[in-house]
């Protein structure tokens, strides 16, 4: 694979966008077409003239409103950015209230999402991985009393049956932290943010870049073995059935071999392989295997099920065994 990496630009030109846009329309929409940039009009120069995928004349327009970036913020500030315009974290966002009182300190927001799951948000404006152990406790502390949350916010419809979520929000998060976050069981969230101001106005907003958490590797699967074979079959005659079948083949001769694998049990003589046993949870199958072809697959659930495909294998195993 191959990667290309951009990085954000807050400062654009309008003669930049529509250059952009006017060299790679299907940004815009697949199939757009520009017919030209700047199209003389009797108001003026229009952005970009354009037509769709059906032949639709399409009208561009472009505004700008310029923004700079802040980098002295003060958190009380973060936090009445994101209290004020809670879908800036997520669709459906709702903010319960700002420095919710608990028993571990005042929370930065108490929220609930658009599917009623409560939300500990917690705050940082500087890169602190104390702040992923302090979440903790206010998740913790909201967890053992979201009943009492959901009765003093009635309206909000919030389903105590959905497990809350953490979300951490800070302007960088240590290397640390991040693999920290994959281990921990609640949903945790990360986001860095960039509180922007407009130039024109002095407006502030609050721009939200999610972090990218992987999944924890599984610890590797242990060996299975013949036992674990064995207790996998639940029918009690046919699991007996399949430890007398093992053990008929055990002793045919010398030099039998068992291979459990993830999926089955091979049975091998002198390197090649002569049958298979599939596991099933009320029967179990026997395969011959000849020039690595699976054949003669018979279905065992009792003792007489085995006795053609049984001999079968004794066969070849006596034909190996004399080769």
């Amino acid at each position: 694979m191959a990667f290309t990496y951009f990085k954000e630009i807050f400062q654009v030109r309008e003669a930049e966008l529509r250059s952009v846009l006017a060299n790679n329309p299907n940004i815009i929409e697949d199939g757009f077409t520009v017919l030209k940039q700047e199209y003389p009009t009797d108001e003026g120069p229009l952005d970009l003239l354009c037509v769709d995928g059906e032949g639709r004349l399409a009208v561009i327009g472009m505004a700008f409103t310029y923004f700079k970036e802040i980098f002295q913020v003060r958190e009380a500030e973060l936090r009445s950015v994101l209290a004020n315009n809670p879908n800036i974290i997520e669709d459906g966002f709702t903010v319960l209230k700002q420095e919710y009182p608990t028993d571990e300190g005042p929370l930065d927001l108490l929220c609930v999402d658009g599917e009623g799951r409560l939300a500990v948000v917690e705050l940082k404006v500087d890169s602190d991985d104390a702040m992923l152990f302090q979440a903790l406790k206010y998740y913790d502390w909201v967890y053992s009393n979201r009943d009492r949350i959901k009765e003093a916010f009635k309206d909000k419809k919030i389903n105590t049956n959905l497990e809350p979520k953490i979300i951490l929000i800070a302007p960088e998060f240590s290397e640390t932290l991040i693999r920290s976050v994959k281990h921990v069981r609640p949903v945790i969230d990360l986001y860095t943010y960039k509180m922007l101001e407009c130039s024109e106005c002095g407006r502030k907003g609050v721009h939200l870049s999610p972090i990218t958490v992987e999944e924890p590797e599984s610890p590797p699967e242990p060996p299975r073995t013949l036992e674990d074979y064995v207790n996998y079959v639940k029918e009690p005659k046919t699991k007996e059935t399949l430890k007398t079948f093992i053990d008929r083949v055990k002793n045919m001769g010398e030099g039998i071999q068992f291979n459990p694998t993830k999926s089955f049990i091979s049975v091998f003589f002198k390197g090649k392989r002569i049958a298979v046993i599939v596991p099933k949870r009320t029967f179990f199958y026997v395969y011959l295997t000849r020039r690595s072809e699976w054949t003669d697959r018979t279905r065992v659930e009792k003792e007489d099920d085995y006795r053609d495909i049984y001999q079968k294998i004794e066969n070849f195993y006596n034909e190996l065994k004399m080769s």
